[in-house]
Order: structure tokens, then C-alpha cells, then sequence
């Protein structure tokens, strides 16, 4: 099939076109995405450009190549990739993604794409009909991925909706106060206070300490010089790679202190920053500088994983201006969480605890369909698949 793809240079089927700089932008959704050289930064009134776009980073270290369907503005860190003869243009969004564009600069101490060296790229064009359809098997893999995503993150902000209701606005005892329906079942209304005590808080609900919710396990000093990139052992969570779920290090160390987490596990950074992650990653080592906070008999894992948020963001806050940011045992003797009492607290993990089930499993779904994608799009990308056999395998995704 290759064989019948041209070879031709980036030069040959495109411009790449300036952005430009703009003084302010918001982030309230506008008539225009506005992008720079790594993604989507907020809105605009106007676009320079209608949708369909690819966005090709200009300036910086890391620079990146984005896709859009709709109108969009570009500064002037970033391009806009303009066809000078038809092509498609998610074929081009792929294709782009074998390059490794933070290496097609000009040497100068800001690193930059610089317009001659892009266009000297060689890229091996496919016929038209051949570019609609890897564009088409590859977004579609992508709308996958998106659709997993927007339902994890759909349930966590029920999840954490939910509990702001219950055990931060108190709106079930406002509403039983004042005579309103809860909105809630008659039985679960019940398990609620009728007023306020004198701390403000419901009426005989109290604060109690992280560890009554919670054993906190930290996480082992294993030794660097048994650390691989080649699959050996058990992948180690560093503080780095909690935002991504997917550790780069792997190590085959029988440390004495070794954890294991696994997925729905909720592990909280200790080194320069403090989140709180429902881990959806592979199960893998905990490494020093990362605990895990493990519920304690009866007590719901949503509950837990949602009151832990404001308490780690005020000590992220109190610790601003420091040097380096830890996280230690003495901070969290600190924190305190509401006890409404494990009646209302099995309500609350009635619903939630399966909200969270459903959010892991959405997120470990878009993980497993990135990595199919990522080892697709380059052997698609230059014809080494066949594209009827790579349609039924992305059917069954």
C-alpha cells in the first residue's frame, strides 16, 4: 500500500501561517478557542481562522500540534497550518505527531520551529480517500477516549457535588429547618439533624482526626541504582507521575516497606504538592514522597478521597513562599474531617463509592484505547497497516 503514497516536504503542501499576539483573553466560552504553541489558553470574540485547524507550536522547549474542528485564534507563539493544495487536515494533525517538533528549531537560546526547517520535513502523503480513512479510524479512537474522559470527570463533579451538599453546605438540615423538601429519600432525610449546634455544624455531628478515617501508608526509599525503563519488576509511583497514572520507572527491589497500590487506590503527593488522586494507573510500587490514605472499616473511600481535598489545599496554601514544599506527618496530625455518624456516612458511599468504581473504570478504559492509538498512528501514519485489518481492530476497541 506505501508504495502508492508520495513522498513529498511539509514545504510542498503547506504554509505555516503567524499567530497573533493578543493583550487579554477569557475563559468563559467565546466565538473562538484561542491556542498557543501547547494547547487550547481561553477564548476569544473573534478567530483568525474557521475550523477545521491545526495549531503547530512556535515557541518554547516543549511545543505541541493540536486539532480543531471550530473557529479558532492562534498568538504569536504558535502557527497555523495552512494547505497549499487539499489535503486532510486531521491526516496532517496525525502525521504531525510522529515529529518531534521540539527538535525543529534554529539553535537559538529560545528554541523555535523555525519555517525552513519545518518545510524541508519529508512526509509520505497517501491519496485522499486513504487520508479521510486513517483520519477516521484514528479520531474515532479518539472520540473514545474523550467520551471516557468527559464521563469520569461528569461523575467526579456529581461525586464532589454531593458532598459539598452534604457535609459542607448542610443543605438537607437547612431544608429540614426550614420546612423544604430535602430532595433526598425519606429514609436518608431521617439520618439528618433537625438544627445546628453551637459550632455551626449539625447537631450532634463532630470532628474527628484524619486517622479515624484512614490508615495512611507511605510510601518506600527504594534505591535508584535498581531503577529500569525496560519493563522489569513493578512500575514505581513517583510524586511525578500522579497527574499522568502512568509511571516511566520500573523497579525489581523486595523492599521490606514495598506497597503495592492498585486501581481506586487514593494516593496523595508529599513533595510539592499535595493532591489527592484516585489512582487508575497499573498497579505499582508507592515510592517515597507518596502515601496512601486507606479507609478505615465502614468508612466509604469517596468520603475519604472528597474531604481530603480541602484540607491538602489550605496546607498547600500555608506552605507558599517556602523553598520546598513537604508534606509531613505533623501536618496531617492536623487535619480533621466531620463525622455525621457511619449511618449517614454508608448513605453517602451508597451512591458515591460507585460513582468512583465507574470513574476508575472510564479512565482505565481511555488509558488502555491512548496506548492502542499511540502504537497504531505511527504504522498507520506510514502505511506498514493495512486499513481494512486496522478497522475491525478499532471496531472492537
Amino acid at each position: 500500500m506505501a508504495g502508492e503514497w508520495e513522498l513529498v516536504t511539509w514545504g510542498d503542501l503547506a504554509t505555516l501561517e503567524y499567530g497573533r499576539a493578543l493583550r487579554t483573553y477569557g475563559q468563559v466560552t467565546n466565538a473562538a478557542r484561542v491556542f498557543g504553541t501547547n494547547g487550547p489558553i481561553g477564548w476569544h470574540t473573534e478567530a483568525l481562522w474557521s475550523g477545521p485547524g491545526v495549531i503547530v507550536g512556535r515557541k518554547g522547549a516543549y511545543r505541541g500540534v493540536h486539532y480543531t474542528e471550530e473557529p479558532y485564534w492562534v498568538i504569536d507563539t504558535a502557527y497555523s497550518l495552512q494547505p497549499r493544495k487539499p489535503f486532510n487536515l486531521r491526516w496532517a494533525y496525525y502525521q504531525l505527531q510522529t515529529i518531534d517538533l521540539d527538535n525543529v528549531d534554529d539553535g537559538s537560546p529560545i528554541p523555535s520551529t523555525t519555517r525552513p526547517a519545518f518545510y524541508a520535513l519529508p512526509v509520505l502523503k497517501p491519496p485522499r480517500a486513504e487520508q479521510e480513512k486513517i483520519a477516521e479510524i484514528l479520531s474515532l479512537l479518539d472520540d473514545k477516549i474523550d467520551l471516557n474522559l468527559r464521563m469520569a470527570e461528569t461523575l467526579e463533579a456529581m461525586a464532589r457535588a454531593l458532598f459539598k451538599s452534604w457535609f459542607v453546605d448542610f443543605d438537607p438540615v437547612h431544608a429540614k429547618m426550614e420546612g423544604r423538601p430535602t430532595g433526598l429519600s425519606d429514609d436518608i432525610a431521617a439520618l439528618f439533624p433537625k438544627s445546628f449546634g453551637e459550632d455551626g455544624t449539625p447537631r450532634s455531628w463532630t470532628s474527628r482526626s484524619v486517622y479515624d478515617f484512614a490508615r495512611i501508608v507511605y510510601g518506600a526509599p527504594f534505591a535508584s541504582s535498581r531503577f529500569n525503563t525496560d519493563g522489569t519488576g513493578l512500575p514505581l509511583i513517583r510524586v511525578r507521575d500522579l497527574s499522568s497514572h502512568q509511571p516511566s520507572i520500573f523497579t525489581d527491589e523486595q523492599h521490606k516497606a514495598a506497597h503495592v497500590i492498585e486501581p481506586g487506590d487514593i494516593v496523595v503527593g508529599m513533595d510539592g504538592e499535595f493532591r489527592c488522586h484516585l489512582w487508575h494507573g497499573e498497579p505499582a510500587y508507592l515510592n517515597q514522597r507518596v502515601c496512601h490514605f486507606e479507609p478505615a472499616a465502614n468508612i466509604p473511600k469517596s468520603f475519604v478521597a472528597l474531604a481530603l481535598h480541602a484540607p491538602l489545599a489550605d496546607l498547600e496554601a500555608s506552605a507558599v513562599g517556602t523553598t520546598v514544599i513537604h508534606l509531613g506527618k505533623k501536618d496531617l496530625d492536623t487535619v480533621r474531617f466531620v463525622w455525621p455518624g457511619e449511618a449517614v456516612l454508608r448513605a453517602f458511599g451508597d451512591v458515591c463509592d460507585n460513582m468512583i468504581v465507574r470513574m476508575i473504570s472510564a479512565a482505565k478504559q481511555s488509558r488502555t484505547l491512548a496506548q492502542f492509538r499511540d502504537a497504531l498512528l505511527p504504522r498507520l501514519i506510514s502505511g506498514e497497516l493495512r486499513i481494512a485489518d486496522v478497522e475491525k481492530k478499532v471496531s472492537a476497541a
